[in-house]
């Protein structure tokens, strides 16, 4: 289980916070840290308890996600404000609605998933996979 915290302009802080729950951190970006927080249910909680803790620790704003799954726990955390817990087995739907403008990509690929009227993350997974890959190549099928 990941919880991923996203805060604008306390990057340390962040990277603080993360590490007193785990050792095992990954700051994604200055305003992004992904932490690993397999083991902290006997100590902590459920994954609801886990993240209030952790919003509790920063003492500041933060947008946590918990999820199984990382990339979820990213791009929640990234669009949705508060405390997002995702259950195994919702991750598309919570992350159907989200903007494409969540994912790196190329300019090029962006402007010409907007001219085929795809907007967000629901959206391009509903595209065929063979279909996005033949059109978009590499970029396309990541």
């Amino acid at each position: 289980m990941y919880a991923c915290l996203h805060a604008e302009g306390n990057p340390a802080l962040l990277v603080e916070c993360a590490r007193y729950f785990s050792p095992r951190i990954e700051e994604t970006s200055p305003d992004t840290v992904l932490v690993d927080v397999r083991g902290l249910g006997s100590l902590v909680g459920e994954p609801k308890e886990i993240a209030q803790a952790i919003a509790n620790r920063a003492g500041i704003p933060v947008d946590i996600a918990i999820s199984l799954d990382l990339d979820a726990a990213m791009l929640a955390a990234r669009a949705l404000r508060g405390i997002t817990v995702i259950a195994p087995g919702r991750e598309a739907a919570v992350l159907a609605p989200l903007p494409l403008n969540l994912l790196s990509g190329s300019p090029e690929t962006a402007e010409l998933l907007d001219a085929w009227g795809i907007r967000t993350l629901g959206e391009l997974a509903a595209l065929p996979p063979l279909g996005v890959a033949a059109r978009l190549g590499n970029e396309g099928t990541h």
